[in-house]
């Protein structure tokens, strides 16, 4: 499973460029980015700089240009009409590209194998943010929660994407584009509880749509004193009897009695 996961990973990674939605230009610039500046004819005039504290980066001719909370079309703009309007280039063709996006960050929690912060130094999927935190720890489940405007800058939003289905078919469409501000929020896995007379009594995890016979394979079997009709599951304080094809529900205890026979 593991192998099928890092298979599915290097796909994902290959082919998520080309499902990116987001154009650089929408990309709001602030400190920490760093940019790179062509001015066309005039390879002089193109730099590569990082925004300041202040949002703003020294270009030559012309100075200190604020490029903090600007697209990179309009610091263009900015660039060429300060250097047309200083009489430094008749008709300047300038394009500003971003090289490394580093005044946005998001975070990541939970069971992840390193929760913390994580800069955008480009356009960042979810799989790319997992691969950075080191993946979903052993302990974790097969979801993540994504939260958007937990910060105020937009409407809050949350949002459930099935790591099961992104990793397990290769669902391009769960491998949603992060923003700024966003928080990742991996669970734990679901457990259930099997105790009584099975041969390898415990706590263990959950898997989708398993059953009570299932369960019972996982702890080890019957012991020789175990019947399958002494089967309980114990379910939010109620007990009850159960069959072997009954779905399991997270925290489910299932005891086995032992015969009396």
């Amino acid at each position: 499973m593991k192998l099928c996961r890092l298979i599915v990973l290097f796909c994902l990674f290959c082919l998520a460029p080309m499902q990116l939605q987001a154009a650089e230009d929408g990309y709001i610039l602030g400190p920490g980015d760093v940019v790179g500046i062509t001015v066309y004819d005039f390879p002089d005039l193109s730099i590569t700089s990082r925004v300041n504290s202040k949002s703003s980066i020294t270009f030559p001719l012309i100075g200190r240009v604020t490029l903090g909370g600007k697209t990179p079309s309009q610091a263009e703009e900015i660039i060429s009409t300060k250097l047309k309007s200083g009489g430094f280039v008749n008709q300047p063709s300038v394009i500003v590209s971003i090289i490394e996006f580093g005044s946005q960050q998001v975070s990541i929690l939970g069971q992840v194998k390193l929760p913390g912060k994580y800069p955008l130094k480009r356009r960042t999927t979810l799989v790319d943010i997992l691969a950075q935190a080191g993946g979903v720890a052993d302990t974790g489940g097969d979801t993540a929660t994504l939260l958007r405007g937990a910060d105020g800058s937009t409407t809050p939003k949350s949002y459930v994407i099935d790591l099961t289905q992104l990793f397990g078919t290769g669902d391009l469409s769960k491998n949603i584009l992060v923003q700024s501000g966003d928080v990742i929020f991996v669970p734990p896995a679901p457990v259930f509880y099997v105790y009584g007379a099975v041969k390898n009594p415990g706590a263990y995890r959950l898997q989708r749509n398993m059953n009570t016979v299932q369960a019972l394979s996982v702890g080890g079997g019957l012991t020789d004193r175990g019947t399958e009709r002494g089967i309980r599951i114990e379910r939010g304080g109620r007990i009850a009897n159960a069959n072997l094809t009954d779905l399991l529900q997270p925290n489910d205890v299932v005891y086995v009695e032992e015969s009396v026979f």
